[in-house]
């Protein structure tokens, strides 16, 4: 392949030439060794005339140097050296002033005349307190004579009396009252009664719970159809167990209670008074309260 181009011709004519090619490695070889080029720097020339140039910039350097420190000490010999300073004469200070009177009045304390003593005051009398007489309270009414639907407040004896009275009414058997208030701090009487039937158990239960609701006393918990060999209405301060013999005699709370007096209730009636007529309501379908 030829090219054309005047490089290419150049470059063919060297290398047909020794003494070209002697001529551009010359070239070369000067151009490395030149470093980088800075801008503003002088030419430097190639070969020993870059030396020469290089000693003469070296020397004309020098003779500026020292023409300029000649030019410098020449101006310094030229000024007049000044004489030693002189201390200016200190002033005088002026004579001393009064200092004039302060403009503000010092004001002269006058002292008090001594006070005569207080003539004693004459003691102030108390307004009299007038004396109410007190008019005792006037005492509430019984119970029966109280409004209806009002909460009768019952000690604990008087709710067991209220208890047992009903037990016997719907013909309980063996009724035992036990005074546990020294032993358990839950309940004060514990009341033990016995029926001849599950039957006679829900209506003595029945019973007691009517004529309680009257006081506005309900028992906490109620018992259920299922209920019936033994049956426990809790009233608080009075738990009232209804047994069958059967049952009662498997249990035995009274010998459990043994360390328990008992307490005197009253006597059963001779003939206990028949039920009610016309109640058709059990102790499990009598209303909430």
């Amino acid at each position: 392949m030829s090219s054309s181009s005047p490089r290419h011709k150049r470059s063919s004519a060297a290398a047909r030439s020794p003494k070209a090619f002697e001529t551009t490695r010359a070239h070369k070889g000067s151009r490395q060794h030149q470093g980088p080029k800075v801008r503003g720097a002088p030419k430097v020339e190639r070969g020993p005339r870059a030396e020469r140039v290089a000693q003469a910039h070296e020397a004309s350097k020098a003779k500026q140097v020292a023409k300029a420190r000649t030019s410098a000490q020449a101006r310094r010999a030229s000024k007049p050296k000044p004489g030693p300073k002189s201390k200016p004469a200190s002033k005088a200070q002026p004579a001393s002033k009064t200092q004039p009177a302060s403009k503000t009045h010092q004001v002269q304390r006058v002292a008090a005349p001594p006070r005569s003593p207080a003539a004693p005051r004459a003691p102030q009398q108390k307004p009299a307190v007038a004396v109410v007489p007190v008019v005792p309270q006037a005492v509430p009414p019984p119970a029966a004579a109280q409004a209806p639907g009002a909460r009768v407040a019952l000690t604990c004896e008087q709710l067991l009396e209220r208890v047992v009275t009903l037990v016997h009414e719907r013909r309980g058997e063996d009724v035992v009252a036990l005074d546990v208030r020294g032993l358990a701090d839950y309940m004060d009487f514990l009341v033990i009664a016995s029926g001849r039937s599950e039957r006679q158990n829900r209506s003595i239960a029945d019973g007691v719970m009517r004529g309680l609701k009257g006081l506005k006393v309900r028992p906490l918990t109620r018992p259920g159809p299922e209920d019936g060999a033994w049956i426990c209405l809790d009233f608080v301060d009075v738990v009232l167990h209804v047994f069958d013999p059967i049952t009662r005699s498997h249990y035995d709370l009274e010998n459990l209670w043994g360390d328990a007096p008992r307490f005197p209730i009253a006597a059963p009636p001779a003939s206990a008074p028949p039920a009610p007529a016309g109640e058709t309501l059990s102790v499990y379908e009598a209303e909430a309260p």
